[in-house]
């Protein structure tokens, strides 16, 4: 049994996980269905109503789900017991604990993760010295395989992104910052910026553009990263022209005591 809220009252994660994985689901095989949009959500989920059942099947185990909600005494909507009621036949019961479980969380993150909005945060806006992001609803058409440049190369980006992807645990393994890097060169208009968008589309990530020049020191341009999502593109834009942005606090500290400086002499001659 998987109750909606835990012991504290608070929502419980693996109930909302297994909503997520039967949405699809139900809107295939259900007779009634609950439809609900969350705010960040491109799509609606589908879920079951009261006392529904449906029939899941996995390394070819039937498993059987009922949705159910016990009203209590007060007949209040906030005292209403939600839950998923999963049975099975025991000999199952090892491989619904080790692997089939594990998978309804992997698939319902999945979809998660396609259904959400994407955001694109910038620095520009934020404060006078480029410290915070902010974000924007985020919606743009141009995918890898929309984009006209060489399909074998297509090809090659998809391969990359997807080996990128799969190797969490490999990163996790060597100890090293799970992060790929692409440079992209060209003059204006040649599809840089819609390369971007194609990769964030492809992979489901959001895209923080970073503009350097509104970062006044190293430790800003830190904090700045440390707040960006585990799941992004963080996007740097005309980083050739970013070559004389190295020190820049003690750059802007000598210009104020220069200006100050040639502002005192004028005083003097007054």
């Amino acid at each position: 049994m998987i109750d909606e809220y835990d012991d504290s009252r608070y929502s419980n994660e693996t109930c909302e996980s297994v909503e997520t994985y039967f949405s699809p689901k139900c809107y295939a095989l259900a007779n009634a269905l609950k439809v609900t949009k969350a705010e960040n959500s491109r799509s609606y989920t589908f879920s079951m109503v009261s006392n529904q059942k449906i029939t899941d099947h996995f390394n070819g185990a039937p498993l059987y789900w009922t949705f159910h909600i016990a009203e209590k005494n007060s007949g209040s909507i906030e005292d209403e017991d939600r839950y998923f009621e999963l049975t099975f036949s025991k000999k199952h019961r090892k491989m619904v604990s080790n692997s089939y479980i594990p998978h309804v969380m992997a698939e319902a993150s999945l979809l998660e993760m396609r259904n959400r909005e994407m955001s694109l945060y910038t620095n520009r806006a934020a404060d006078h010295e480029g410290g915070k992001w902010s974000p924007v609803s985020f919606s743009h058409p141009s995918t890898l395989d929309t984009l006209a440049f060489d399909s074998s190369m297509k090809t090659r980006i998809k391969n990359d992104l997807m080996r990128f992807v799969h190797q969490k645990e490999y990163y996790k393994k060597v100890g090293r910052a799970r992060k790929r890097g692409y440079l992209l060169f060209g003059p204006p208009g040649t599809g840089k910026t819609s390369l971007i968008v194609a990769i964030a589309n492809f992979l489901n990530f959001d895209i923080y553009d970073l503009e350097l020049r509104s970062v006044m020191s190293n430790f800003r341009l830190r904090k700045l990263l440390t707040w960006t999502n585990s799941k992004s593109i963080i996007a740097i834009e005309d980083i050739d022209c970013s070559r004389d942005l190295v020190n820049r606090e003690k750059k802007a500290k000598a210009k104020r005591e220069e200006e100050e400086e040639i502002g005192g002499r004028r005083e003097e001659r007054r």
